[in-house]
């Protein structure tokens, strides 16, 4: 029984991980659009 319950905690991590790591690609490609932008301003300048 204990294997099970630790196997659920391990599926729980899983999932933890997964949700910051959208959250963190999200966060990337909204950096890089402002980066892209920001190169764009400098070189029209």
């Amino acid at each position: 029984m204990n294997d099970f319950i630790k196997s659920l905690n391990g599926v729980n991590d899983i999932d933890t991980i997964s949700i910051k790591y959208r959250v963190f690609e999200k966060e990337l490609k909204e950096f890089i659009e402002i980066g892209k932008e920001f190169s764009d301003e400098i070189y029209r300048i």
